[in-house]
């Protein structure tokens, strides 16, 4: 605590500079406060705003990424490119077994030395194909059956004859584009499988540098908003800055207060004295005073009695 005085012949002069001291210091410490509170005000948003870059940054660096890699959602990616293999598997093994009895078909037909009835309807995905089969399976049956009654001499056998080498041609121009495309396709798929499993292989190092640029956004996020509090902080501490110094009492002359003191003096006594006299005024019986004080009057036979005293 501290008691601050001053001697001078002007007493309202005296109190001014003394209420005026304790006025500077008081604003003096508002002001040191607000002065702190400005610094860190100002250190919070140099940091916001290089905070708000970092992120705009990291952002940007994050869809950059995803869109050069083709990368959005590793987890629903792998899931979709693990389907797709499963399907092109799928599919490479029927072009497969396409591929064996379109070849199957080819070397049978290519290995006939005479015109003889070919396998129908055993699988082979390709309508022109089987209707190239089936054609060819009713000409060498009209040719057997006049060979029954004829000769191969017959110009209606070596029409017949002349037929059959031009749909044997044309069957095995037909199973050599359709074998010519299940490669192709064969071939597409197994790209497909080999891209989708390159894919599937690099999907957990780029999910790790996806989570990488997550986790710093995550930080660097946190830090912001941190940031925001301790800037909210900071300015209800500048409005709401008071001084640490407590005023008992401002400058006050001393005559001022030895009236003030004589004063009060004065009001304890008048106080006792206005006691003393309500004191005063209430009856002894009602205090219980009775015994201590027995003036009261006498009754008859009292009186007899001290009289005969008197007497005797």
């Amino acid at each position: 605590m501290i008691n601050l005085s001053i001697k001078g012949t002007n007493k309202k002069r005296n109190d001014a500079i003394l209420n005026t001291l304790i006025q500077v210091l008081s604003e003096d410490q508002v002001a040191d406060k607000r002065a702190i509170s400005e610094v860190s005000i100002a250190f919070i948003e140099d940091r916001l705003k290089g905070l708000s870059e970092s992120i705009d940054t990291i952002s940007q660096n994050t869809i950059d990424y995803q869109m050069d890699n083709g990368i959005f959602d590793p987890e629903a990616q792998t899931g979709n490119a693990l389907n797709t293999i499963i399907k092109g598997q799928q599919e490479a093994f029927a072009l497969g077994i396409q591929l064996e009895i379109a070849k199957a078909l080819k070397e049978q037909l290519t290995a006939q030395t005479k015109y003889e009835l070919l396998p129908a309807n055993v699988g082979i995905d390709n309508e022109s194909v089987n209707e190239l089969v089936n054609s060819y399976n009713t000409m060498v049956s009209q040719r057997n059956s006049l060979l029954v009654s004829t000769t191969e001499q017959s110009p209606v056998v070596q029409q017949l004859s002349s037929q059959l080498e031009q749909a044997k041609a044309a069957i095995i121009t037909g199973v050599n584009r359709y074998i010519e495309g299940l490669e192709v396709s064969q071939k597409n798929y197994r790209q497909m499988e080999n891209q989708t499993r390159g894919l599937v292989a690099s999907l957990p190092t780029k999910e790790n540098t996806l989570r990488g640029y997550a986790r710093n956004f995550k930080i660097v996020e946190e830090l912001y908003v941190f940031l925001l509090q301790r800037k909210e902080e900071a300015s209800i501490s500048y409005i709401s800055a008071l001084p640490n110094l407590k005023v008992l009492s401002y400058g006050v002359s001393a005559r001022a207060a030895h009236r003030a003191q004589r004063e009060d003096h004065l009001l304890r006594s008048l106080s006792i004295g206005t006691l003393d006299s309500f004191w005063s005024l209430i009856p002894y019986q009602t205090l219980g005073y009775q015994n201590q004080y027995p003036r009261r009057s006498r009754t008859r036979t009292e009186r007899h009695q001290y009289s005969r005293r008197s007497t005797l």
